[in-house]
């Protein structure tokens, strides 16, 4: 059974650009992951991000269990971010 996997991309590279990784970690990891951050209105960018990371949380506990929070640049301070709030959702960062 594969290991699950909620990815969060870059500032300006959405995740469709990371397809090739998604495919070399499967089958062992199971990926998802949100096509592009700051495109929500419920979340609009602001200061230090902070709503940016309240929308990965969003994502996060629609998920069926605990992830690996995996990132790039942005994506990996958010799911910091993300697992000092609320670190039930992740198996690790």
């Amino acid at each position: 059974m594969s290991q699950p996997v909620f990815f969060a991309h870059a500032n300006g590279f959405p995740s469709a650009t990371y397809s090739k990784l998604f495919c070399a970690l499967a089958p062992e990891f199971s990926v998802a992951h949100l096509e592009q951050h700051a495109h929500d209105p419920r979340f609009p960018v602001d200061d230090n991000w902070l709503n940016l990371v309240d929308e990965l949380l969003h994502h996060l506990r629609e998920q069926p269990g605990p992830v690996w929070g995996v990132g790039h640049s942005l994506g990996g301070v958010l799911h910091l971010h993300a697992a000092l709030r609320c670190p039930e959702l992740y198996r690790g960062v």
